[in-house]
C-alpha cells in the first residue's frame, strides 16, 4: 500500500515543497519554457515544437536561459560554446536545432524545478546539488543530454508526487 493522502502532505512540507499553485504555469511545461525562452510564437503542439526547434531558435534565447539564473559557464556547456555563439550573434544567425533543442531542454526542467519546488531558489539548489539518486551527480550535470534530462524530470515527478528516496 502507497502512502496516503496526508503522508505526501506531510513529505512535502518537510521538505518545503508548497502545494501548487494554479497558474499559467499549469499546462504543459514545455509551453511555459518557450515563454521562459522568449518565443512568441503560438505552439499548440509537441509536433509544433519539434518543427519550431529544427528552424532554430533565436540566438537571444541563450541569454535568455542566463537571465532565468543558469550560469554562463553552464549555459556555454551544455547549449553552445562562447565562440560559437559570438559568430552567430554577428552573423545575425539563428541557433541549430541541436542548439535550440538543448535551450528548450534546460528551459523545459528548469521550469519544471520551479513548479515542483514553488520557489526559484530551492530549484536552483536542488539542480546544482549532488544526489545520490543521480551516482553523486548534480542533476543539472545530467542535463548534457536527453536522456540525463529524463532522468532529472522523472527525479522531479517523484518529489512531486511525494516519493522521497
Amino acid at each position: 500500500m502507497g502512502p496516503t493522502l496526508d503522508e505526501v502532505a506531510i513529505c512535502r512540507i518537510i521538505h518545503g515543497i508548497m502545494p501548487h499553485q494554479h497558474s499559467a504555469t499549469t499546462g504543459p511545461v514545455w509551453v511555459h519554457a518557450l515563454k521562459l525562452l522568449g518565443v512568441d510564437e503560438p505552439v499548440s503542439s509537441e509536433i509544433e515544437l519539434a518543427r519550431l526547434v529544427q528552424h532554430g531558435l533565436p540566438a537571444s534565447s541563450v541569454e535568455r536561459l542566463v537571465s532565468l539564473g543558469f550560469q554562463r559557464r553552464e549555459v556555454f556547456r551544455l547549449v553552445i560554446p562562447q565562440r560559437t555563439l559570438t559568430h552567430r550573434k554577428q552573423r545575425r544567425q539563428a541557433l541549430t536545432g541541436d542548439e535550440s533543442d538543448k535551450a528548450v531542454r534546460l528551459a523545459r526542467v528548469r521550469a519544471l524545478a520551479a513548479r515542483v519546488f514553488g520557489n526559484e531558489d530551492k530549484a536552483w539548489r536542488w539542480l546544482r546539488k549532488q544526489k545520490r539518486a543521480f551516482d553523486g551527480q548534480a542533476p543539472i550535470d545530467l542535463l548534457a543530454t536527453e536522456s540525463g534530462a529524463r532522468a532529472v524530470e522523472e527525479e522531479l515527478h517523484r518529489i512531486d508526487e511525494g516519493m522521497f528516496v
